[in-house]
């Protein structure tokens, strides 16, 4: 289908689907807080959570992107449990130390995903793709699992040990472009955990991030994290491990 961001693939059903601009498993709630997108850019808008989709992908593509999803909110839930590890302490609870892992190319790919979706039918250009709103063959193979990102393209761990993370619940996308409107990549920030996603080949340059009260943030960047962990002053540590395995997903036409 000529609507479908995934058609490049060949495999497109007959029906378009709704697609959620962010996967609709993070959120516990009917109703989200909006703000940034074109119609809610200064002043955030409470909308129903199945308001919050676009018809960008048809309905064999949306459903062959939920493994993706699933790993998405695990992730999430690793996260919530080591945020609420320091949420616990604070109120004088003690909580055991935890280990969870989570697949690194699921949630890379997740990453992806919510990318594209945002940036299609816009007149931007996506990634290294040539045509505006559409994302390239080369990156949909990457979403759907059949490729991978290289030269240091692809999801990024941004902090460092020892830094302090400010709890809070909501998920953040924030998608930047390049002075010719290519979309490079975004930032995403759960719980307070910020991560990059570089859709375009070589590593990021320096980045400085600018907050509400005027600080400013000079974060390092370490491409695919391998573990991350918070300890309490009670010394209990939930530690998160990424999972790097490169197996891919063969198309349906070569299974």
């Amino acid at each position: 289908m000529r609507d479908c961001w995934a058609n490049s693939l060949g495999d497109c059903s007959g029906k378009m689907s709704g697609e959620h601009l962010v996967s609709d498993a993070l959120f516990d709630d009917d109703t989200v807080t909006v703000q940034g997108l074109p119609w809610c850019k200064d002043q955030p808008k409470i909308i129903g959570l199945s308001s919050l989709v676009k018809n960008v992908l048809c309905t064999e593509h949306n459903s062959r992107l939920s493994e993706a999803d699933e790993t998405a909110k695990k992730f999430r839930d690793a996260l919530r449990a080591m945020a609420s590890s320091q949420n616990d302490h604070s109120a004088g609870e003690l909580t055991p130390s935890a280990v969870n892992e989570v697949d690194g190319f699921s949630i890379e790919r997740w990453c992806a995903k919510t990318i594209v979706t945002f940036a299609a039918g816009t007149s931007a250009r996506i990634g290294d793709g040539r045509n505006r709103g559409k994302p390239s063959r080369s990156l949909v193979e990457i979403v759907f699992g059949q490729k991978h990102f290289e030269s240091r393209a692809g999801l990024y761990w941004m902090g460092e040990v020892g830094d302090n993370i400010t709890v809070n619940d909501g998920v953040e996308v924030m998608v930047f472009t390049d002075s010719e409107d290519r979309v490079q990549g975004a930032r995403f920030t759960l719980f307070g955990f910020r991560m990059l996603l570089k859709l375009t080949r070589g590593r990021p340059g320096p980045l400085s991030i600018k907050f509400p009260d005027g600080e400013v943030w000079y974060p390092k960047l370490l491409h695919h994290p391998r573990t991350l962990g918070t300890k309490n002053l009670n010394n209990s540590i939930h530690t998160l491990h990424f999972l790097w395995n490169k197996a891919l997903m063969l198309p349906l036409a070569d299974r």
